[in-house]
């Protein structure tokens, strides 16, 4: 079953991430791999058992992205809107609509009045009043019956992102290009004059939660989906039955914590062995070079095709499709 992740910020559904459910792993659980500390030192208490597995799952994530933690999803945004006008004041959060419809499911989404002003993110939406509350102040001159439009440009992926291994434009056929940064727009375009058909997409500012942010470019005016694959950060292991994402392994988990464990020196401990806890660290480094060349063949990443990128003209498919002769390398 997947699972509908909504932006903290928002309250409605300005736009929905759904992400897949992770396949269970096979191996240890947390509760064998913390127990199987005791069994070398015994005096070691149970929390720092618990915080040392979890020392060396953290090492281990952060090598790599592993496999077990490609989750896939996909982002639906709403059609934009602009009925009716607004009123803004300097120094205001508060929008005031007239003929206007807002609702809560605007939540989230992002106003703007012009191309000379700046993108705010709604926070908040009062149905009965028609108004609506910004992140910031408005900070240009007060106006009433101006245009405006409301549509999906900043979107989270969910909070436990890593980082975005692809994202495609569903409707155009095409791979969206990732890894843009907000000077490369700012310079192309400070204004976001261009909405319509996402082509790119780059990393914002986290939202007040805490949460990853990116803003799809050009802001998409239409209804559309991007599905879109990330890996995730896996948060650390609490109860006894929890498992480690898919691929890693228990023991290499169990000769990370030892490394830690049979270096206590707390009162009355007796089985501190700082040359065991040595061996164990070099274990440790050599099993997960193991490890991740292991995960490397489930899914390849470590080493890149002469190919690689030359199966996409760069225009969609539907460009492809209606041009003969253009094959995955060029003309033919």
């Amino acid at each position: 079953m997947g699972t509908t992740i909504v932006n903290p910020v928002q309250t409605g559904q300005a736009y929905q991430v759904q992400l897949a459910s992770q396949p269970q792993t096979t191996g240890y659980t947390f509760g064998q791999l913390w127990r199987s500390l005791l069994q070398h030192n015994p005096d070691i208490p149970a929390p720092l058992a618990k915080q040392w597995v979890n020392n060396a799952y953290r090492r281990v994530i952060d090598f790599r992205s592993w496999t077990g933690l490609m989750v896939k999803g996909v982002v639906n945004v709403p059609m934009s809107y602009s009925t009716g006008s607004a009123a803004v004041v300097n120094g205001s959060q508060t929008v005031t609509g007239t003929g206007t419809t807002w609702t809560t499911a605007m939540v989230g989404q992002q106003f703007r009045t012009g191309f000379q002003n700046p993108i705010f993110t709604i926070t908040a939406v009062d149905q009965s009043a028609q108004t609506l509350t910004l992140d910031l102040p408005y900070g240009n001159p007060t106006q009433s019956g101006v245009g405006y439009m409301i549509l999906t440009m900043i979107v989270s992926l969910g909070a436990q992102v890593k980082s975005l291994l692809w994202m495609v434009n569903q409707q155009q056929g095409y791979r969206v290009l990732k890894n843009k940064t907000q000077q490369e727009l700012n310079a192309m375009d400070a204004w976001r004059s261009q909405v319509g058909w996402t082509w790119a997409v780059a990393y914002r500012e986290p939202s007040p939660t805490g949460q990853p942010q990116w803003e799809l470019y050009p802001a998409p005016n239409v209804q559309q989906s991007f599905p879109f694959a990330v890996y995730n950060q896996a948060p650390d292991m609490v109860a006894d039955t929890d498992y480690p994402a898919m691929n890693i392994r228990g023991d290499v988990l169990t000769y990370g914590a030892l490394s830690q464990a049979l270096r206590y020196k707390g009162r009355g401990a007796t089985y501190t062995d700082p040359q065991q806890a040595q061996f164990y660290e070099g274990l440790f480094g050599s099993e997960l070079q193991k490890m991740a060349m292991q995960d490397n063949l489930l899914y390849q990443r470590d080493l890149q095709s002469s190919l690689s990128g030359q199966f996409d003209s760069g225009l969609g498919s539907t460009w492809a499709q209606s041009h003969d002769g253009y094959g995955p390398w060029g003309e033919i």
